[in-house]
C-alpha cells in the first residue's frame, strides 16, 4: 500500500520496505498457485505432483496479507489526526483506484474475446471463471456489482474490502491503544490468539462459544478478526529490535511450525480418502504428503488451515515480523534503498495490475516445460518482473494523476 512512512531516529524504516516487498511478492506467489490449487485444469488430475507443489508454495505464501494488516498498524496506530479527516484520506486513496481497475477487469472477456482471445484462454487466466462471456451486457452486470462484491476476474479486490474495513474502524480502535498499556495490549492480543482456533473449533462443535442459527456473534468475536494483526504490528514497531540472531532463533522455528502445520492440514483436506474415518492420524498424514495423493476438485473445505486468522498462519507472520524488525537499515546498500522506496510508492498499483499478468505468466512456465517444482516461483518472478517497471512508468507518465488510478 502507498502509506506516508514514520520516522525512526529521523530515519526512514527500511525494514517496513523490505517487509514489503516480501508481502507483496508472497501474495503474487500466491495468486501463481492458483492453476494448481483450484484443479480447474484437467492436467492437475492427470498429474498429483501439480497439485501437491501447488499445495507446498500455497501453504508458505499464507503469512501475505497478515503481514500487509501488520504495517498498517505499525504504521497508523495510533491515529494522529481526526476520525473524518483520517477516513477521508485514507479511504479516498484506495477507493478511486479501487473502482477504476474492477471496471476493468469487468471488461477483460469483452475486450480480450473481442479480440479473438478463446475462452479457454481467459479461464487459464481467470481460474475462478468458468465460461467466460464476451457479451458487455454480462460485464455492465458485474460491474453493478462492485459496490457490493468483487467478480472472478478481480479475485484480488476482495483485499480492498478488508483495507476500507479495516480504515473505518482503525481511528475507533486507535483510542484504545493509544491508552493502554503494554500489559494490557498483551493480555488482548492474548484473548485474539485464542479466537484463532475458532474456526477450527467450529468444525467439531458449529455452535461454538454461543454461536447458532440466530447468532453468529460468539464470546470471542469482538476480539477476532483482522484487528489482532493490526495491534501485533503496533506492538513489534514500538518493542526494541532484537538482534538479528536472536530474532532468527525464535522467528524461524515459528515459521517452520507454522508452515507445518499449514501444509499438513491443507494436503489433508485436499486428499481426504472417502474412508479417512477409518484411517490412523499417522497413516493420513503420510498419504497427504506424498505427491502421488490426488487433490481433489477445490471446496471451501480446502481453506480451512489456509485461513489467514488461524494459529499456524499467525505464528508464521509473528516469525517474519521478527527477522524483518530485527534487519538495521545500514544492511541494505543506498541502491537497494531506493528500489525499495519505489516499490513502496507502486505498492498498491502492483497489487491492482499483477492479476492481468499472472495468467500469461502461468501459461507461459506450462508451455515451456519448466520442472514443475519452480513452476510457481518462476511464474511469480516473472509477473513482479513485468508489473512493478510498468506500474513504476505509469506513475512517472501520469505524475498528478497517477494518485487515483494507481493510488
Amino acid at each position: 500500500m502507498n502509506i506516508p512512512m514514520p520516522t525512526e531516529n529521523r530515519q526512514r524504516l527500511v525494514w517496513v520496505d523490505a517487509l514489503r516487498f516480501a508481502a507483496i511478492f508472497l501474495v503474487i506467489l500466491s495468486h501463481s498457485c492458483d492453476p494448481l490449487t483450484a484443479n480447474p485444469d484437467p492436467a492437475v488430475s492427470s498429474d498429483p505432483s501439480l497439485g501437491f507443489w501447488g499445495a507446498c508454495w500455497q501453504s508458505l505464501t499464507r503469512p501475505s496479507v497478515p503481514l500487509f494488516v501488520c504495517m498498517t498498524g505499525l504504521l497508523l496506530l495510533p491515529v494522529r489526526e481526526d476520525m473524518f479527516t483520517f477516513w477521508s484520506r485514507r479511504c479516498r486513496r484506495v477507493l478511486w483506484p479501487f473502482l477504476i481497475w474492477s471496471v476493468l477487469y469487468c471488461l477483460y472477456p469483452v475486450i480480450g474475446m473481442g479480440l479473438g482471445m478463446a475462452p479457454e484462454t481467459v479461464t487459464r487466466c481467470f481460474v475462478e471463471v468458468e465460461t467466460p462471456s464476451p457479451a458487455l451486457c454480462d460485464a455492465l452486470q458485474n460491474i453493478a456489482r462492485i459496490p457490493f462484491d468483487f467478480t472472478p476476474y478481480a479475485v484480488h479486490m476482495w483485499y480492498i474490502f478488508l483495507v476500507l474495513g479495516l480504515y473505518l474502524y482503525l481511528p475507533v480502535f486507535s483510542a484504545w491503544v493509544a491508552k493502554a498499556t503494554r500489559r494490557e495490549k498483551l493480555a488482548v492480543l492474548g484473548i485474539w490468539f485464542l479466537s484463532l482456533f475458532l474456526p477450527y473449533a467450529a468444525i467439531v462443535t458449529p455452535q461454538c462459544l454461543g454461536t447458532c442459527a440466530w447468532n453468529h456473534f460468539g464470546m470471542l468475536y469482538y476480539f477476532a478478526g483482522f484487528s489482532g494483526y493490526l495491534l501485533l504490528g503496533h506492538l513489534i514497531s514500538t518493542a526494541p529490535a532484537p538482534s538479528f540472531r536472536r530474532a532468527l532463533g525464535i522467528g524461524l522455528p515459528l515459521i517452520i511450525i507454522g508452515y507445518a502445520i499449514t501444509l499438513i492440514g491443507f494436503r489433508i483436506t485436499q486428499t481426504l480418502p472417502q474412508d479417512a474415518a477409518d484411517w490412523e492420524l499417522g497413516r493420513l498424514i503420510c498419504h497427504a504428503c506424498s505427491p502421488t495423493a490426488i487433490a481433489a476438485p477445490y471446496t471451501e473445505l480446502h481453506e480451512t488451515c489456509l485461513m489467514y486468522c488461524s494459529p499456524n498462519v499467525a505464528l508464521m507472520t509473528l516469525g517474519v515480523l521478527l527477522i524483518f524488525r530485527s534487519l538495521p537499515a545500514a544492511r541494505f546498500s543506498p541502491a537497494l534503498q531506493a528500489a525499495l522506496r519505489n516499490l513502496t510508492a507502486c505498492g498498491l498499483g502492483i497489487y491492482l495490475v499483477h492479476y492481468l499478468i499472472i495468467g500469461p505468466a502461468n501459461i507461459l512456465v506450462q508451455n515451456a516445460k519448466v520442472p514443475i517444482p519452480l513452476q510457481v516461483p518462476l511464474s511469480a518472478i516473472i509477473t513482479i518482473a513485468v508489473v512493478w517497471p510498468c506500474v513504476a512508468l505509469l506513475r512517472r507518465l501520469l505524475r498528478r494523476h497517477a494518485a487515483i488510478v494507481l493510488g
